[in-house]
């Protein structure tokens, strides 16, 4: 996912069985900037879009406050069943002189 205003770039956990269709009603955004459309809910802008897909992430109302996001934005995401396997990487890369 990369977010329009800051340029950054993040794995995010997804979830499409369904996607928000684009300012002329296509499901994919060509581009990278933020553009903005009118909705039932006032003027939204493009904020995040999908790089795999190309497909709305997120979006900021403009009319309203109000913003919404197409993925699991967990600060903390889950299960978390193969966390010890993250531990194991860890100590493994810690050995100075693994021969």
């Amino acid at each position: 996912m990369k977010d329009l205003e800051t340029g950054r770039i993040d794995i995010t956990s997804q979830n499409h069985g369904f996607a928000v269709e684009g300012p002329g009603g296509e499901p994919r955004i060509d581009g990278d900037e933020p553009v903005r459309w009118d909705t039932d809910f006032g003027v939204a802008e493009l904020s995040q879009l999908n790089l795999y897909d190309r497909t709305v992430e997120g979006l900021v109302l403009r009319d309203v406050a109000g913003a919404t996001v197409q993925y699991h934005p967990e600060a903390g995401p889950g299960p978390h069943d193969a966390r010890h396997l993250f531990d194991r990487f860890l100590a493994l890369a810690d050995q100075k002189d693994p021969a």
